[in-house]
C-alpha cells in the first residue's frame, strides 16, 4: 500500500519529469489529467505532436520502475490515451505515448525517457 511519503516523492518525480520535458522544448498542456478510472501524468505538445507521458517512480532503481510497467499498466495507458483523444476531440492528430522512468539519485532524480513506448 502506497504511503503518503511515496505519493509525495512520486509527485516530485512528476515535477522533475515536467521540467525535463520543458527543457526538451515541450509545452506542458495538463498534468494529472483524470479520465474515468485512468490518469495521464503529463500531457504536452512537441513539434505539433501531442505527447501523453506516464511517469513511473521506484526507489529501488530504474530497472524496478521499468518492471512496474507490465501488460496491465500498458493497457491502462492506452485506454487513458483513447479517452483523452475522445474528450479533447483529437482524432487524426499526431499523438504518442511516452514513458519516463524515475529513481532518486541523492536529492535529484535520474530520469530515463522512452519515446513512443506503446501504440495507441
Amino acid at each position: 500500500m502506497p504511503t503518503l511519503f511515496s505519493f509525495r516523492v512520486g509527485a516530485r518525480a512528476e515535477r522533475a519529469a515536467a521540467r525535463y520535458l520543458r527543457r526538451l522544448g515541450h509545452t506542458i498542456v495538463e498534468r494529472n489529467a483524470r479520465l474515468g478510472q485512468g490518469e495521464i501524468d503529463i500531457v504536452s505538445t512537441h513539434r505539433d505532436v501531442v505527447v501523453l507521458t506516464e511517469v513511473r517512480y521506484r526507489s529501488e532503481g530504474i530497472a524496478w520502475a521499468a518492471d512496474s510497467v507490465g501488460r496491465t499498466k500498458t493497457a491502462a495507458m492506452v485506454q487513458a490515451a483513447r479517452q483523452y483523444i475522445r474528450r479533447e476531440r483529437l482524432r487524426g492528430a499526431p499523438i504518442r505515448i511516452d514513458l519516463i522512468l524515475a529513481t532518486r539519485l541523492g536529492r535529484r532524480f535520474e530520469l530515463t525517457h522512452i519515446q513512443s513506448f506503446c501504440e495507441i
